[in-house]
């Protein structure tokens, strides 16, 4: 397979594989699933990457560090004050929105793409100085990136087109470039960070006829997290089914309070609404 540089791409026209792809990658580097990215999500990335390669050179862990700050601010979150852009919480639609924003033609990433990812994130898993990569770094540099790790090592074997176990910055290029500039249903790099998602946003439903038929789910719902029969619900049933599926699931710490913090958060915003009411008792 050739590797096309970024500048062949024509324009992007929010094709619905290239949006997915994009809202995979939101996916993975929401990483703790609190529904939004923020600056701390990219300083977690840059902590694995420093994890990962503990012999990269100082000066290249800088320059990974102001090209992924970069990344946030030029590309991610560029509209407000920058005070206000370090504590922004992105969710999945603006972040897909930024993105295409700053890959369309004339769009910032797109113009620096090889300064703000492809330089310094191929360079930081090149620990030998020899302007190549291994399959091994490869892997290990988009596990960092929040790639799943059977996707990771897959992408590897497929770029790996000269069959020598090497990638050269240039097919680096050519890999990233594909995942963020093709809208190539057949490409054989949409998976470099995982499956790409295919579920429905609440705001791709319309405006919700509270009829029969939607009445009937939602007692249905009541019935199922009324848990003790209590025929009223209360913020410990929730809680009690957050601990049930971090228990039955065998999650961890993280994840676990994770699951938590969803829970508290549909009693606190969606179902108890009135915080006079007798459910705060």
């Amino acid at each position: 397979m050739e590797f096309k540089p970024i500048t062949e791409y024509p324009d992007l026209t929010g094709h619905t594989i290239w949006t997915r792809k994009m809202r995979t990658l939101f996916r993975r580097l929401d990483s703790n699933g609190h529904g939004y990215v923020c600056v701390d999500d990219i300083l977690e990335v840059i902590t694995q990457m420093m994890g990962t390669f503990p012999k990269m050179a100082t000066w290249r862990s800088d320059e990974v560090v102001q090209a992924l700050i970069d990344f946030w601010y030029s590309c991610l979150c560029p509209m407000g004050e920058e005070h206000a852009r370090t504590t922004a919480h992105l969710n999945e639609n603006a972040f897909v929105t930024n993105l295409e924003r700053s890959m369309k033609v004339g769009g910032i990433l797109r113009d620096r793409f090889d300064q703000i990812l492809v330089h310094p994130l191929f360079h930081s898993a090149d620990g030998d100085e020899d302007n190549l990569i291994n399959l091994t770094e490869f892997a290990s540099l988009m596990k960092a990136l929040k790639s799943p790790d059977r996707d990771a090592d897959l992408v590897a074997k497929i770029a790996d087109t000269e069959k020598n176990g090497k990638l050269t910055e240039a097919q680096f290029h050519g890999i990233l470039a594909d995942f963020f500039a093709s809208e190539d249903p057949k490409s054989k790099y949409l998976k470099l960070w995982g499956n790409l998602v295919n579920y429905k946003r609440p705001e791709d439903y319309g405006t919700i006829e509270c009829g029969p038929m939607w009445e009937g789910k939602m007692r249905t719902m009541f019935r199922r997290l009324d848990i003790n029969r209590s025929g009223r619900l209360r913020c410990h049933n929730l809680l009690q089914i957050g601990r049930s599926i971090a228990q039955r699931n065998h999650l961890d710490r993280r994840r676990s309070d994770a699951v938590m913090r969803a829970m508290l958060t549909i009693w606190v915003k969606f179902i108890a609404l009135d915080k006079e009411g007798e459910q705060y008792q």
